[in-house]
């Protein structure tokens, strides 16, 4: 199934919209920023060219409604600060996972709690996802909190569940659900 003609999500402050090639030196400053990469489970990149080769697998590899990676824009000067994505785990169970990154510098200003509802949203109504999990490092409870404020409700903690390459070996997490038949949508600007 093809890309819809418009993936771009709008929230007050915000809009997610596909990446580009030219997102690269963006992508950049948090990816190699290893404050934003130590809970991530990606080792933090060591060039823009690095960045590059993600964000060209993930205009090849996305194929809506599987998998969608957006990158994070500021809505007053269309910055790019940071990525979200969703993609399907399980097709027969309607099962998905989100996961996301923000620039260091706009950390603790409320944007990835107020994208990820949206997200969440555009996961049930046009992914056709029943449960969309999402998990965080027990060392980083910042992430626990994005996962609260989205209303997703916290299912178990998970033994040496999480994985961050040699970096720091493997985590306990925790981990947060949202479900279709019980999640308040947020509905979206169109541009």
């Amino acid at each position: 199934m093809k890309k819809p003609i418009n993936m771009n999500i709008v929230t007050p402050r915000i809009i997610l919209r596909p990446f580009i090639l030219e997102d690269a030196p963006f992508m950049f400053k948090w990816t190699n920023d290893v404050r934003v990469t130590q809970y991530l489970r990606f080792n933090t990149h060591k060039s823009v060219a690095e960045s590059m080769r993600i964000i060209s697998s993930w205009i090849e590899k996305d194929t809506f409604p599987q998998i969608c990676n957006w990158a994070i824009l500021k809505r007053e000067d269309l910055e790019v600060i940071g990525s979200i994505g969703i993609g399907t785990t399980s097709v027969i169970d309607e099962r998905g996972e989100v996961g996301y990154a923000l620039r260091f510098d706009e950390w603790n200003k409320g944007y990835m709690s107020e994208i990820l509802p949206y997200v969440l949203t555009f996961g049930f109504d046009n992914m056709n996802l029943h449960r969309i999990e999402a998990t965080h490092s027990l060392l980083n409870p910042a992430s626990g909190k994005v996962m609260k404020k989205a209303h997703m409700s916290k299912e178990c903690p998970l033994m040496r569940h999480y994985y961050k390459s040699s970096q720091t070996g493997f985590h306990d997490s925790a981990m947060y659900v949202a479900f279709s038949d019980t999640y308040n949508r947020y509905p979206s600007e169109i541009l």
